[in-house]
């Protein structure tokens, strides 16, 4: 008996400093996103089929953001290129370029749900910027820390973030979903505590999304110009409503 006491508590406090360090380590990368003014870094984007496994596609992305705390909507001015189009939001207005055809449509923003393309969102650093201070401070999510794994050949810690009845929309927000349980994953550099890569899990914890970051810069100098859509030169502009009806007479035309 005396064995198994000694044991009990010799094991609490190595529990315990375990845990402190794992929130630690997010504090600390949620101080290093919500103290950055500006952002630029790269990601690849994959998304898998949840059904087969099989990969659906895969974009590379370069971000700029200029944090903005004041706009309700995103929370910050947004530039995100591909290599066929662009996705822009300037805190009012959103729009999208489509580079083959030097087309760019916009409209203005008055909720999210009103955002171009904004499924380009989704998992981006802007999100995990908001995410993680819920993270930390929701009692109904629960972290766990898993083994090191290597991302981008660099050592990482691995988080495993469980929700019960929630999950994460693509503007980032926090939903309610009743019956449903989400497992995502979170990779943080052990060098720099720089996100490198976030999963999302279905239900039947088969991974649907894979955004691994790469190339950070923090509070570098972003001319606003470049999410601003009327100073975009040689490009045809339009407005969403008149783009769509472009594209619905171009499909007319090809069924005859």
């Amino acid at each position: 008996m005396k064995t198994s006491i000694i044991f009990l508590f010799a094991f609490v406090p190595l529990q315990y400093s375990y845990c402190q360090s794992s929130e630690s380590i997010l504090l600390r990368t949620s101080k290093l996103l919500n103290d950055a003014n500006t952002l630029k870094y790269s990601s690849v984007n994959e998304n898998y089929n949840f059904m087969t496994g099989e990969l659906n596609r895969s974009d590379t992305l370069l971000c700029f953001f200029s944090i903005n705390p004041s706009d309700t909507i995103v929370g910050s001015k947004y530039l995100i290129s591909k290599r066929k189009s662009n996705f822009g939001f300037n805190g009012k207005t959103t729009f999208i370029t489509v580079k083959d055809k030097s087309h760019l449509f916009y409209r203005n923003v008055l909720t999210a749900d009103d955002l171009l393309g904004g499924h380009i969102l989704y998992f981006s650093i802007q999100n995990l910027r908001d995410l993680l201070p819920i993270f930390l401070n929701d009692t109904a999510i629960f972290i766990t820390i898993a083994k090191d794994t290597l991302v981008n050949r660099k050592s990482c810690y691995q988080f495993n973030i469980l929700m019960k009845g929630k999950g994460i929309n693509p503007y980032g927000k926090l939903l309610l979903r009743e019956n449903n349980y989400r497992h995502y994953k979170l990779m943080i550099s052990k060098k720099n505590y720089e996100p490198q890569q976030f999963i999302s899990y279905t239900n039947e914890n088969l991974p649907v999304w894979i955004v691994t970051y790469n190339n950070y810069k923090f509070n570098i100098a972003i001319n606003d110009s470049i999410y601003n859509y009327q100073k975009i030169d040689n490009y045809l502009k339009y407005t969403f409503e008149e783009y769509q009806s472009i594209l619905r007479r171009e499909m007319e035309l090809k069924e005859k």
